[in-house]
């Protein structure tokens, strides 16, 4: 066997079921030994886990899982429910990533050709129209999302790392609108 790295015993105990739950009660004893943690800690972190692989969660909590500045669990349960589905959410997180370019909301010349990101967010009447109105910051959309939300998100969606995660938690946890 190649390797002899840490986690070849993880590898080892996904391959077999009783190597699989002797593995664990090792990790959860692990935990346990942590500071501020202990038995029953660790127990609740194995309930909460098998309660999540076994249940899922809302759009709104895997948008607050995220950590994203200023997306709290007010925030995220208004962003989820502009979103409907967590394709569409990741999907605009992309498009923000690729199409957005800070230069843009500084740049008045342009206003016809703008790309608004999180239109769903946003307002349908953003970037159209020229003047003041046509500023992401003072676009009226949905109640309770403002600039600084648009500017979070705009931020969590360019940094590439971050993206990655976010579409690889939602490949392995059933997220439910």
């Amino acid at each position: 066997k190649e390797g002899g790295g840490e986690n070849d015993g993880m590898k080892d105990g996904l391959e077999d079921g009783e190597q699989e739950t002797t593995s664990n009660t090792t990790r959860l004893d692990e935990i346990a030994e942590l500071p501020g943690w202990g038995p029953k800690s660790s127990q609740n972190l194995a309930d909460t886990i098998q309660f999540v692989a076994t249940n899922g969660v809302p759009l709104s909590k895997f948008i607050y899982s995220l950590g994203i500045r200023h997306v709290g669990s007010h925030t995220s349960k208004l962003i989820a429910s502009s979103y409907g589905n967590v394709t569409s959410f990741l999907n605009d997180l992309d498009d923000a990533n690729k199409n957005y370019d800070e230069k843009q909301k500084d740049d008045d010349d342009n206003v016809e050709n703008e790309y608004v990101p999180f239109v769903r967010l946003v307002g349908s009447a953003a970037g159209k129209g020229g003047g003041d109105d046509s500023k992401i910051e003072s676009v009226e959309g949905v109640k309770g999302i403002g600039p600084v939300v648009i500017s979070s998100l705009l931020s969590f969606s360019k940094e590439d790392a971050l993206i990655k995660a976010a579409k690889d938690l939602a490949n392995v946890v059933r997220i439910y609108d």
